[in-house]
């Protein structure tokens, strides 16, 4: 019986677990979010990379990508 309710606590601790997991989105990775804005502005895709560093600073607002210092050009280009 002791095994019974332990094999359901782990199986609803899983399943909670996997909820946060999925519901999280693409929302839940800021520096993935910079990564790919900064790829495509060195790619020289510099219409994406506008897009992308908008989607990073409206869906993180106040964080900083990783190493990005306020004068950055292409962050400069969509403040």
């Amino acid at each position: 019986m002791t095994q019974i309710k332990s094999l359901c606590l782990i199986l609803i601790l899983i399943l909670i677990l996997a909820l946060l997991v999925l519901t999280a989105g693409p929302n839940a990775f800021p520096d993935m979010q910079f990564d790919y804005a900064l790829q495509c502005y060195q790619k020289k895709d510099y219409e994406t990379a506008v897009v992308e560093f908008k989607r990073f600073d409206h869906f993180f607002p106040g964080t900083d990508g990783p190493g990005r210092p306020d004068s950055w050009a292409p962050w400069a280009c969509i403040s």
